[in-house]
C-alpha cells in the first residue's frame, strides 16, 4: 500500500508543479546542456539537477537532501548546494526544520484537491465562453478529446490525462 501511495503521490506532485506531457527521459547532463545559464553558474547547475530529480521522483516527498554528500556528488563546495536549496524552499519544493536535513516536500492532498476544483471551475468557465465561436467540426474534435480524457481517467493514466486536457483547452480556446 505504501508503494502505490508513493507512486501516486508523485504523480500528484508532478502535476502539481510541473508542467509536463511526460517526465523526459534524458540524461541530467543533456538536460543542463539544454540551458546556457546552467552552464556558466554552479549554484544554477546543482538547482538545475535537484529539482530534475524531484521531478522525475529520484528524490520522492521526504527525501533527505544531505548538503555534504549532494556537494561530494556534483563536485561542488556547500555553498551552491545550500543556494539551490534554499530557491528550492521558496518555490516550495523543499522544506527546512532546524538541526535537520532539508526534506523534499510532502503532498499536501487536502491543498492539491482544492487546487484542481478551482482549476475545474476556470476551465470549464473558459471552455463555456469559446464555445460560441466553435464550429462543428471544432465539436467534433473536442468531443473525441473528451472521451479519451475519459478513458485515460478509467485507466488510471494521469500523464495522458493531463497532455489531452491541454490539447481540449488549446482547441477550445
Amino acid at each position: 500500500m505504501t508503494e502505490k501511495r508513493t507512486i501516486v503521490y508523485s504523480i500528484l506532485y508532478r502535476i502539481r508543479y510541473e508542467d509536463v506531457e511526460e517526465i523526459p527521459t534524458l540524461k541530467e547532463e543533456q538536460l543542463l546542456q539544454q540551458d546556457e545559464r546552467v552552464n556558466d553558474n554552479k549554484q544554477e547547475r546543482a538547482y538545475a539537477i535537484l529539482r530534475r530529480r524531484i521531478i522525475d521522483g529520484t528524490y520522492a516527498s521526504g527525501f533527505r537532501l544531505n548538503i555534504d554528500a549532494l556537494a561530494r556528488e556534483l563536485g561542488v563546495s556547500k555553498v551552491p548546494i545550500r543556494e539551490a536549496i534554499r530557491r528550492l524552499e521558496a518555490e516550495g519544493w523543499v522544506v527546512t526544520n532546524r538541526n535537520v536535513s532539508p526534506q523534499v516536500a510532502q503532498i499536501d492532498l487536502g491543498q492539491w484537491e482544492s487546487e484542481m476544483a478551482i482549476l475545474a471551475l476556470l476551465e470549464g468557465y473558459a471552455t463555456a465562453l469559446a464555445a460560441d465561436h466553435l464550429g462543428k467540426e471544432e465539436y467534433s474534435q473536442l468531443w473525441q478529446i473528451n472521451a479519451n480524457m475519459q478513458q485515460a481517467l478509467h485507466d488510471f493514466d494521469i500523464i495522458t490525462y493531463n497532455r489531452l486536457n491541454r490539447t481540449f483547452l488549446d482547441q477550445a480556446a
